[in-house]
């Protein structure tokens, strides 16, 4: 049995929050020709998971000597009130012909749903989860940044450190500034400009969860600047293994981000502004926490 985790992170100031979250996983089909994947859930949890459709059931083509990629959001019909864990049972049934009628093997996968939710009082803890130590790696508050440029920014806890990494042209033309937070006490700003490109890598992290609210305090973006999220195979790559689409790409737009960790690659935020006069971005990153897997 496998087994890959996954989170869902609801911070104290949000409103209307749809409890979804994302199942990914790689399957890998060895065999010389085409089988045919039923994925249903056998277990749904505590909170009564389904895919967003409302189903319990997908059908996937698996090519031959292939590896595809398994991504499906979850919904719970039960809302979760405080932190807690939830484990969801998938049975991967595998066949010979595209009508589902010749069995060829199954499996049973299981996924962990690490569920955060903060109290009003801004910790995280839970009757099932009392400790905040146990839940909370590291965070930042930002609280000691003024127009700080390329400059590491440790954690209160002291344990994960901001990394800015920049590439190609503009390695210089981007400032740190800060202002009150929604989510913290204080957001950090990130002020681009002439085809800056940055990568904030997030370093000692581990296979923690990396979580923040982004938005666009100004400018906009066009196919030619970028925002989003990866994992990198080591610092300073300049490629990425994960790029994650969706983010806000208007001034006053604003989204969660949740990068879940894989095989110990590196989270990173990344952004870039455009080469020229009157293409300056600010965007900001609010409530950056780091959390634990949940025992």
């Amino acid at each position: 049995m496998a087994t890959v985790n996954t989170a869902f992170v609801r911070y104290n100031n949000e409103d209307n929050v749809e409890f979804k979250v994302k199942a990914d996983f790689n399957v890998v089909n060895v065999k010389t020709r085409t089988l045919y994947l039923k994925l249903s859930i056998l277990n749904a949890g505590n909170f009564g998971w389904s895919f967003a459709d409302g189903s319990t059931e997908k059908n996937y083509t698996l090519n031959a000597n292939n590896i595809t990629e398994i991504s499906e959001d979850l919904v719970s019909s039960t809302a979760p009130t405080e932190t807690s864990k939830d484990v969801v049972t998938f049975k991967l049934e595998y066949y010979k012909d595209s009508n589902y009628t010749t069995k060829d093997f199954e499996q049973t996968l299981t996924l962990n749903v690490n569920i955060y939710i903060q109290n009003s009082d801004g910790t995280w803890t839970s009757s099932a989860y009392p400790n905040e130590d146990d839940i909370v790696y590291d965070y930042f508050d930002f609280s000691g940044i003024t127009n700080v440029t390329k400059s590491d920014i440790t954690g209160i806890n002291g344990k994960v450190v901001m990394h800015p990494y920049t590439w190609d042209n503009g390695s210089d033309r981007f400032e740190y500034v800060r202002d009150v937070g929604r989510y913290s006490d204080y957001k950090l700003l990130i002020h681009q400009w002439d085809d800056n490109r940055l990568h904030l890598e997030f370093h000692n992290v581990g296979n923690r969860f990396v979580s923040y609210v982004v938005a666009i305090e100004q400018g906009s973006l066009d196919s030619a600047e970028w925002l989003g999220v990866e994992l990198k195979r080591y610092p300073n790559d300049t490629s990425y293994f994960l790029k994650s689409i969706g983010l806000p790409t208007n001034v006053g737009s604003i989204s969660k981000a949740l990068i879940v960790p894989i095989n110990n690659y590196i989270p990173c935020h990344f952004s870039k502004a455009k080469w020229g006069g009157g293409h300056d971005i600010q965007v900001s990153l609010d409530g950056v926490y780091i959390f634990n897997p949940l025992p």
